[in-house]
């Protein structure tokens, strides 16, 4: 992000005890000399709330860094809105998947207003962004579920959004690796890849 004379880098952290940090890095340019000087900022998150030995499963960053989405080992979802990075909120928590099921990956599909949530029985479920009275969130968005996929044999150990269209690819723990599109929910292309670790 930023200008060409000040390009600008944010990124989200979770340490141990799920404390969520943002930071931001922005770097200037001296036109003349080409110097560059980087500063750096980091913000401290309200905490999670999370019960004795839930962990954190993944966070994701939006692309302007105006949300920060954490997913748990408990199937829960918070969702930080960090449009006043010096005063940022949680805005929302819910539970993205069944009673005992893990939110063990999560990705944005391509404009960052749909959620993939991939759980630990190898589901894949999508959640909306909306703005409406009465949202769940204290900043008058929420997430609300969508669609689910058809569900893969192991549980999804990685999301990766496509960046043209509503497609992502999704891997389980047993190598399986499929290429979905979410807006038809058709599966456009599987395979399987090696656990063994030969070539």
């Amino acid at each position: 992000g930023g200008t060409r004379e000040r390009p600008t880098t944010s990124f989200a952290t979770v340490d141990a005890i799920g404390t969520v940090r943002v930071s931001r890095s922005s770097m200037q340019v001296n036109l003349l000399t080409g110097a560059e000087t980087v500063r750096t900022t980091t913000t401290d998150l309200p905490a999670l709330p999370l019960p004795e030995g839930v962990t954190v499963s993944e966070i994701l960053l939006s692309g302007s860094a105006d949300r920060a989405i954490v997913a748990t080992s408990e199937g829960r979802l918070h969702r930080y809105d960090l449009r006043n990075l010096n005063a940022p909120v949680l805005a929302e928590s819910f539970r993205a998947t069944p009673e005992g099921v893990h939110a063990s990956a999560i990705t944005f599909l391509g404009g960052e207003q749909s959620l993939v949530v991939g759980g630990s029985d190898g589901s894949l479920r999508v959640f909306f962004r909306i703005q409406r009275d009465g949202a769940r969130g204290s900043d008058g968005f929420e997430l609300v579920p969508a669609r689910e996929h058809p569900v893969m044999p192991a549980a999804i150990v990685d999301l990766t959004e496509a960046q043209r269209d509503k497609s992502f690819v999704a891997t389980d723990a047993q190598g399986h690796v499929w290429l979905i599109h979410s807006t038809s929910d058709q599966v456009l292309l599987e395979f399987q890849r090696s656990t063994t670790g030969g070539t």
